[in-house]
């Protein structure tokens, strides 16, 4: 069903409309690109509505689960499988995957995209220079 019925039907206005087209996006993801996809922190009504959503999508349980960090926590994600990833073994990417957040240092986290961190993006580690090439501490006084 397409997306804007599947909201329409679950009544969501405004800024649950909003996050349950995220959820939507985020199980299209991993299905599409056959990664691990997953939502910002819910609250738990907000993992109801998704539940509801999704249960009406078809999109079965057993390709998205709940993890809040530690057992029993109220906040989740919802971390939306790949084909290949089972749920007994699942683990939600790093946190700095999944919040939307920025690095410490500046280095933008993409929106539900791979994110580089920093220091793999061709650019040296350090203070960008070779041992031996000077910038640094020689051990020399």
């Amino acid at each position: 069903m397409e997306k804007s019925k599947l909201l329409d039907r679950c009544g969501a206005e405004g800024e649950d409309r909003l996050l349950l087209a995220k959820v939507l996006d985020r199980a299209a993801q991993a299905e599409e690109r056959n990664i691990p996809a997953c939502t910002d922190f819910l609250s738990p009504q907000q993992q109801m509505m998704a539940g509801d959503l999704l249960r009406l999508a078809g999109i079965p349980e057993t390709a998205w689960l709940r993890q809040g960090g530690y057992q029993g926590a109220e906040r989740n994600i919802l971390l939306f499988l790949p084909d290949w990833m089972e749920p007994e073994t699942a683990e939600a990417p790093p946190l700095w995957r999944c919040s939307g957040t920025n690095w410490p240092n500046g280095f933008p986290v993409s929106d539900g995209g791979p994110a580089e961190p920093p220091g793999h993006s061709g650019q040296p580690h350090g203070n960008g220079h070779r041992s031996g090439e000077g910038g640094g501490y020689s051990g020399v006084s």
